[in-house]
């Protein structure tokens, strides 16, 4: 019986004790047939590592590693290459002595490999003769693999000043690559973003960013074929559709996407729950949204350029294009505007979808009182239509929020924070749920759809009564004509928010005749 590489990011190892591989070998063949200098872009623990790690057997000629495999039969195993591998994913930097101290660690330990002394302490000049040293020793061209080339970066965030100061060590670190190039055979270089002002992307202008390019679309993670060609004898009894629901769905145009990290541990367990999701979520992201007054319902139909999703800047983050970089959104649509692609985003699926919400719920409510258990009540009142009993428990979480919070917490002072905490609170349940529902007649404020009823609600932020005016203004702007004729009930919910009480004042709902 063959074994889950759950963790596992050497190929090596994963071949030689008889764990299952997902063949991405075609992958490589196709990236040395068309060029040299390759960038990668996917988010963390979806199989960068390991794909950089096939290329460097590859390379290195390990033909024995590769029995079975498409790459068995198309590589020329008579020819083989030095390689030197700089992996930054596993350190954890906290400071730009730490950066420096690990990228000499990584680069002496290359030179080890090839029986080398380099005399250079200096980052730039090191890799420089590093990297013209095994040329001169081997008479042939290097391959230089650079793996989580960012991670120092994101390790540092939100502290702009240790970002700028990192971001200018990997500068140093990068700069000799263009001027390296006679000594170089090939070079692929990963990561979660291409930050602008270090040097990879300015200065290497024959650096081909794959990132969003459908040819190599599933480079990384599963596509439900090769889930169920490559698992077959483990998912004999498991639902598959409810699998995809939770799991698939990352879109880099090319096929719907598993994030191999979820559905190994999922294979392993045998259950649902949160895997990705519960290995970290940036703190600089949280930060970052916060700082924005993050609008959670925009989510539901935001749209993005090429540039705003692949590049990042450390000066200038932006909430939207960083939820893609790091995971927590995809790919939905692709449109031409002007011949040029405009990208629509939204969750990848249910666990991102849930645990995204479910978490971030406290930094809007602080850390309120039996938090959990107040999300469970409040999916079961939607779910019975007690809408009186929905009001009561969404009241009992924003109690939870300390006065003094909001005293010091400008968030809560804008109308669109009310309709994030509904909006978090509804994710985080797992409820079927939308914000900003277009119509031909404008826009509703959420939707949530029942087993049998579709709820569209309308917020409003003021005084008790205002409800009454919340539901004449789906009915006067034509929103319920959009969910009538669907073999559901249609059921219109009208919400008022005192800002100074900071409580739901007002509730009033009514069944579509």
């Amino acid at each position: 019986m063959k074994r889950l590489p759950i963790g596992i990011q050497d190929f090596e190892t994963l071949i030689n004790n008889n764990y299952y591989y997902v063949d991405k070998t075609p992958f490589i063949y196709e990236l040395v047939q068309k060029g040299k200098f390759f960038f990668l872009a996917r988010p963390r623990r979806f199989g960068k590592s390991l794909f950089v790690s096939t290329i460097k057997a590859a390379f290195e000629g390990k033909k024995q590693l590769f029995k079975g495999l498409f790459l068995e039969n198309h590589w020329n195993w008579k020819d083989n290459y030095p390689v030197v591998l700089l992996s930054f994913g596993r350190q954890v930097i906290k400071n730009p002595q730490d950066f420096i101290q690990n990228a000499l660690f990584t680069l002496q330990r290359n030179a080890k490999k090839y029986k080398l002394e380099i005399q250079n302490a200096a980052l730039n000049l090191y890799l420089s003769e590093l990297i013209e040293e095994i040329y001169h020793k081997f008479q042939k061209p290097v391959v230089l693999l650079i793996d989580e080339y960012d991670k120092p970066l994101l390790d540092v965030l939100p502290n702009s000043a240790l970002a700028y100061e990192i971001r200018d060590q990997l500068r140093n670190l990068y700069a000799p690559i263009k001027d390296l190039d006679p000594y170089l055979k090939f070079v692929f270089i990963t990561g979660v973003s291409q930050f602008t002002k270090v040097s990879l992307f300015s200065e290497l202008n024959n650096l081909r960013d794959i990132t969003l390019s459908p040819t190599f679309g599933n480079i990384c993670g599963y596509t439900q074929e090769e889930l169920e060609n490559t698992f077959k004898e483990l998912i004999t009894e498991v639902d598959l559709e409810q699998v995809r629901s939770w799991y698939n769905g990352y879109y880099y145009l090319a096929d719907k996407l598993y994030n191999p990290f979820d559905i190994l541990l999922f294979l392993e367990e045998r259950e649902f729950r949160s895997f990705w999701f519960d290995t970290g979520t940036p703190s600089f992201l949280i930060h970052l949204l916060q700082q924005e007054r993050f609008f959670f319902p925009q989510l539901e139909d935001c749209w993005s350029d090429y540039l705003a999703l692949t590049k990042m800047d450390v000066e200038h983050l932006e909430a939207i294009p960083l939820m893609f970089q790091t995971g927590y959104l995809t790919i939905k649509e692709r449109i031409y505007l002007d011949e040029e692609p405009r990208y629509r985003l939204g969750y990848p699926n249910k666990e991102v979808e849930r645990s995204f919400n479910r978490f971030l719920l406290p930094y809007w409510l602080e850390h309120s009182f039996q938090r959990d258990r107040q999300l469970d009540l409040f999916r079961l009142a939607f779910a019975k239509k007690d809408f009186e009993k929905v009001c009561e428990v969404f009241n009992q979480l924003l109690s939870g929020i300390p006065y003094d919070w909001f005293r010091k917490n400008r968030l809560a002072q804008y109308e669109g924070y009310w309709a994030s905490v509904f909006y978090m609170a509804l994710k985080g349940t797992g409820l079927s749920s939308w914000g900003e529902d277009t119509t031909n007649t404008g826009r509703i404020d959420m939707v949530v759809e029942l087993k049998d009823a579709y709820v569209l609600l309308e917020f409003k932020v003021g005084k008790e009564g205002d409800e009454v005016r919340a539901i004449e203004q789906i009915k006067t702007r034509g929103y319920v004509e959009k969910y009538t004729n669907k073999g559901k009930e249609v059921v219109l919910l009208g919400l008022v928010f005192d800002r100074e009480s900071r409580r739901l004042v007002g509730c009033k709902w009514e069944i579509v005749e």
